[in-house]
C-alpha cells in the first residue's frame, strides 16, 4: 500500500457506535440513485447535498446535528425521465472571474446533460436559462465534474461513449469512444484527484484508464470554451486507452457498475459480492493476458445486483457500501479484513426496513455523518462515529 499515505492520528480498527440521526423520503417513492455532496463543508459546519430520483433533482442542508432541510428541486416536466447521477461545480469563467458561480449538472434516461447555476444563497437556482447539452445516443449513467477545471464535465453513456464538456460555451470537446474503447455501456467514470487520468467501466466487463493529460486536448478545451454557443465545435476524438483490464485473473467477467480512484490505485465493483482494489501499474502475477494486480478485497452480502454504488470519503481514508438489506458497511481502506461500522437502517429483523435496498451512500460533514438513498425514496443519515478532528478536516 506504498501509494497511499495514512495521515497521522487516523482511526484504525474498532466499531463504530452509529445510530440514524434524521431521514426523510421524497415523495415520488422511486429510486434515488445518486447523492453529490458540496465538497468542502461550509465554515458554518453545514453541508449541502444533491440526490438523483425518478424526473426530479433537490437540493438539501445537512445541519451539524445530522438534521437535513429541503432547500429547492427542479423536476422535469417529462414525467417519464428518471435521472441516474448529478455533480458539483464552481468554477471561474474563461472571460469574466465567478461570473456564473456554483452548479448543479445532472443526467439520466433521455440522454440530455443539464446544467442549472444555484442563486448566490444557493435556496433557488438562478433565473439564467439551463444549459441542456444533446450529443449522447443513449442514456447517461454517470457524470464528474474535471476537479482541475470545474469547467469541463465529463458524461457517461449506454452510447458505448465519454464526452468532455466545455459548462460555458456548451460545446462537446472531446469523445473518449471507438477503436480500442467501449464496446458496450459505459456505467461509470471517475477522475483521479490531479484530473489527469480518467477511469471507466460498464457492460464490457472491462475498466479502462485513458490519459486526459494531453497538450493538444488541453489546447481544444480551451478553443472549447471560446466557442460560439450553439455553433457547432469539432471534438477530439480518443479511441485507444492507456490501459484496459477485465480483471478476469481475479473474478467471472461481467458488468461493473462503480470503479473510483484511490491515489494511484482504483477500487471496482461488480456483482460478486466485493469491491476489489487493484494496481494499474503492476504486471500480474499468473495471466496471459494484459490485467491488473489485486491487492485486496472487502467482501459484501446481499449485493449481487449491479448499481449499487460505493464511496469513498474525500481523504481516502473509508470505503462505504450499501446493500438489499439495508446495511451500510464501512471499511479503513487499509484494512479490508474487518469492516468498522454497520450502519442498519431500523431494527435488524424489521421487514419493512431491513428489505430496503440502499442504492447510494456518501460521507458528509468530515465523515461525522453517513447519507444513504433508497429504492424507495428514502434518505437517511446515520451517526458514523468517524468524524474526523478539525486539524484533520483542515486538511482535507
Amino acid at each position: 500500500m506504498a501509494k497511499r499515505k495514512r495521515k497521522s492520528g487516523d482511526r484504525k480498527g474498532g466499531t463504530s457506535q452509529t445510530s440514524i440521526a434524521s431521514e426523510a423520503k421524497e415523495d415520488h417513492k422511486k429510486p434515488i440513485y445518486h447523492i453529490s455532496t458540496l465538497e468542502p463543508a461550509s465554515e458554518d459546519n453545514t453541508q449541502l447535498f444533491g440526490t438523483a430520483g425518478a424526473n426530479r433533482i433537490s437540493v438539501y442542508e445537512l445541519s451539524s446535528d445530522g438534521e437535513i432541510s429541503l432547500l429547492t428541486m427542479f423536476v422535469d416536466n417529462d414525467a417519464g425521465e428518471v435521472y441516474y447521477c448529478l455533480a458539483w461545480g464552481q468554477p471561474e469563467s474563461p472571460a469574466q472571474p465567478s461570473e456564473r458561480g456554483l452548479y448543479l449538472a445532472f443526467a439520466g434516461l433521455n440522454g440530455c446533460l443539464y446544467v442549472r447555476h444555484l442563486a448566490d444563497n444557493v435556496r433557488c437556482y438562478r433565473d439564467d436559462p439551463m444549459m441542456c447539452l444533446i450529443a449522447h445516443g443513449g442514456p447517461i449513467n454517470m457524470i464528474k465534474v474535471a476537479p482541475n477545471n470545474q469547467n469541463l464535465i465529463l458524461s457517461a453513456s449506454k452510447d458505448e461513449s465519454i464526452r468532455m464538456w466545455s459548462t460555458y460555451s456548451g460545446a462537446c470537446v472531446a469523445v473518449f469512444a471507438g477503436g480500442q474503447g467501449h464496446t458496450s455501456e459505459v456505467l461509470t467514470i471517475d477522475l483521479n484527484a490531479d484530473g489527469t487520468r480518467l477511469a471507466s467501466a460498464g457492460m464490457d466487463n472491462t475498466v479502462r484508464v485513458w490519459d486526459v493529460d494531453l497538450e493538444e486536448l488541453k489546447q481544444i478545451a480551451e478553443s472549447g470554451h471560446a466557442a460560439l454557443k450553439g455553433s457547432y465545435f469539432k471534438p477530439k476524438v480518443i479511441q485507444a486507452p492507456a490501459f484496459v483490464t477485465d480483471l478476469s485473473c481475479y473474478w467471472a467477467p461481467n458488468y461493473i457498475d462503480c470503479v473510483q480512484w484511490v491515489g494511484e490505485l482504483l477500487l471496482a465493483k461488480s456483482v460478486h459480492e466485493k469491491v476489489v482494489m487493484f494496481d494499474i501499474t503492476k504486471p500480474p502475477p499468473r495471466c496471459t493476458r494484459e490485467s491488473a494486480l489485486v491487492l485486496q478485497d472487502y467482501l459484501l452480502s446481499n449485493c449481487n445486483i449491479w448499481y449499487l454504488r460505493f464511496s469513498v470519503d474525500p481523504s481516502f481514508r473509508y470505503l462505504a457500501v450499501g446493500n438489499m438489506a439495508g446495511t451500510v458497511t464501512v471499511w479503513d481502506i487499509d484494512e479490508a479484513e474487518n469492516p468498522i461500522a454497520k450502519l442498519q437502517y431500523g431494527s435488524v429483523g424489521k421487514k419493512e426496513q431491513s428489505n430496503v435496498t440502499i442504492r447510494h451512500c456518501v460521507f458528509a460533514l468530515h465523515n461525522k455523518f453517513v447519507i444513504a438513498s433508497t429504492d424507495d425514496g428514502r434518505i437517511v443519515v446515520w451517526k458514523s462515529g468517524l468524524e474526523l478532528s478539525n486539524e484533520h478536516s483542515n486538511e482535507s
